[in-house]
């Protein structure tokens, strides 16, 4: 279970937060954790996703989020390949394995539109905790992308 570390019932996400992603290296691996409102990802599913209700978070909502977040590494934008998905009462997280990181890695850049059609005042959170760099950056409707320079 990739939430249980958390404290029972800990809110992970704030009022003015979509999603937090979690961008860590294991093993010269290079993973994401991705931690949704679940609310606000179903609106938005219902708009705009041909989904059935079976398949809203298991399926539409995974593909949703790769859709409207883009990670590049060094330049190289990273496809997402999903590991696992767990479905809480307020949020829903993905973890998704991005690819080995055989060479060094200079940058990370996270750029991101995810919902902010819909909920222009909010955050999406990105933590990076790669090698060297420990980083918090907050993504929101003027603020769409970031680049963290890793030494």
């Amino acid at each position: 279970m990739l939430a249980n570390c958390l404290p029972p019932n800990t809110r992970i996400l704030h009022s003015n937060i979509l999603g937090e992603l979690r961008i860590d290296n294991f093993n010269h691996e290079l993973f994401v954790d991705a931690y949704l409102d679940k609310q606000m990802l179903t609106t938005a599913l219902i708009r705009e996703a041909d989904c059935q209700p079976q398949d809203m978070m298991s399926v539409c909502g995974g593909q949703y989020l790769q859709d409207h977040v883009k990670i590049h590494v060094n330049g190289q934008l990273l496809s997402f390949s999903q590991q696992a998905m767990e479905v809480h009462k307020e949020y829903v997280v993905y973890r998704y394995y991005l690819g080995e990181t055989d060479q060094s890695i200079q940058t990370i850049k996270v750029e991101s539109d995810y919902l902010l059609d819909y909920y222009e005042h909010t955050v999406l959170k990105v933590k990076i905790g790669v090698e060297d760099l420990t980083k918090s950056y907050n993504l929101n409707a003027t603020m769409k992308k970031i680049e963290a320079k890793i030494s």
